[in-house]
């Protein structure tokens, strides 16, 4: 915000109207982000339960393995 009020020689008004417009935005971002992520891990549920309905039973505990695994690794990628 600094860096823009510097460059465009805002006035104080502009500049705390500017603050405003970019937290509204970010926020409205926030919550499209928050949504796709939902969406997203329902979709990879649901492909997760139609290859469970497909493997046999000795296959089933592997897969569960593998799934753990990648939730893990997920997890450690994942921005705190």
């Amino acid at each position: 915000m600094e860096q823009l009020t510097q460059l465009l020689n805002l006035t104080s008004t502009q500049s705390q109207q500017v603050d405003v417009i970019l937290m509204q935005k970010h926020a409205e971002a926030k919550a499209i982000h928050d949504q796709t992520d939902a969406q997203l891990e329902q979709a990879h549920q649901k492909g997760r339960e139609q290859i469970r309905a497909i493997l046999t039973p000795e296959q089933k505990p592997k897969f569960e393995e593998f799934l753990k695994r990648l939730d893990e690794e997920r997890k450690r990628r994942e921005p705190k």
